[in-house]
């Protein structure tokens, strides 16, 4: 320290979060968490101009919001890997702020498809794929010499620069979604035939294939028009799925319906399922019953009576003169 130094100072290292300092959250859920709070901010902040009745086209209003809200899903997107459950949540708030943005509100109803089709616009998870590709190939038309052309170089080669075999990666846990699978899964949308057209490659496992759509991308309209064939074929399978969304939603409120009405609908009780044992022990009881004449379980049948004893007297029984004279007829008068 210096002489004219008067207090001693204490340097420490601090932490700091890489995502912090590169604005970018590395989990999925905080990344979508994230995302979905600050463009509902900034659609937010534009209220006035959604719902205030101010003389602002429709068209005017969708190109708004693409400069002012929708960066806040796609920023960065060439480099974003996500699940397919965290793109459905950043479609569905898409969705959402569309619907308000048009003034579609309960009851009147707009279904996803004729939502897009209205506001001339593809889902979120279709525009990252398409930033997706469209690094890809500024990547693929810069330097060789440029980080990733070289690390994409070295993990799709067959043999290191040592040498040897490249390695498999390992890890704990499912497997990771590498950039590499997640552009193969991309071409895997297109057929054989489109695949060959557009990238002159069938797949994209190796360094022989990374070099054929270097080749490709060095030809920007070309590049341009596979990619938009990329981002067809997305949304053809988008709208495929979607579809199939509904039919399967609507089967579900047909058998809730159903379910509805058959609890609503009166129903007699089930007879018990007949026991043998019970049965036969019930016959032979109601034999007993026949047999004996009793009524008891309801037999019917004829109740024996015992012979009588009674004999008929063969001489009329004499009466006393009290209750002779009570019987006699009166005399007239």
């Amino acid at each position: 320290m210096g002489p004219a130094k008067t207090k001693y100072r204490e340097i420490t290292n601090t932490d700091a979060k890489l995502g912090r300092v590169l604005g970018y959250e590395f989990e999925f859920e905080a990344l979508v968490k994230s995302r979905k709070r600050n463009a509902d901010v900034a659609f937010s902040s534009l209220n006035k101009l959604w719902f205030k009745g101010i003389a602002v086209s429709e068209k005017r209003k969708l190109r708004i919001y693409t400069a002012t809200v929708l960066p806040h899903f796609v920023h960065t997107g060439g480099a974003v890997i996500l699940r397919q459950v965290d793109l459905d949540q950043l479609d569905a708030r898409h969705r959402h702020h569309l619907r308000r943005l048009l003034g579609v509100f309960y009851p009147e109803k707009i279904s996803s498809q004729a939502l897009y089709a209205r506001a001339k616009t593809i889902p979120i998870s279709i525009f990252l794929l398409q930033a997706r590709w469209r690094l890809f190939g500024h990547i693929l038309r810069g330097d060789k010499n440029l980080p990733a052309n070289r690390i994409m170089l070295t993990l799709l080669s067959r043999r290191g620069g040592h040498g040897q075999p490249v390695k498999k990666p390992t890890w704990k846990g499912g497997k990771k979604k590498l950039l590499h699978k997640v552009l193969q899964e991309d071409l895997a949308l297109l057929d054989d035939d489109e695949r060959t057209q557009h990238f002159d490659v069938l797949e994209f496992k190796d360094d022989h294939d990374l070099v054929q759509i270097r080749e490709v991308a060095q030809a920007r309209d070309r590049w341009k028009t596979s990619v938009q064939a990329l981002v067809d074929a997305a949304m053809a399978k988008w709208t495929a799925r979607d579809t199939h969304i509904i039919e399967r939603q609507r089967r579900a409120q047909e058998r809730l319906a159903e379910r509805e009405a058959r609890r609503q609908r009166p129903t007699r009780p089930k007879p018990h399922a007949p026991n043998t044992k019970q049965a036969k022990r019930r016959e032979a009881s109601a034999a007993k019953t026949y047999a004996a004449g009793q009524t008891r379980g309801g037999g019917k049948g004829p109740r024996k009576l015992k012979p009588s004893t009674y004999k008929k007297p063969t001489e009329p029984r004499s009466t006393s003169s009290s209750t002779s004279a009570f019987f006699a007829p009166r005399p007239k008068k």
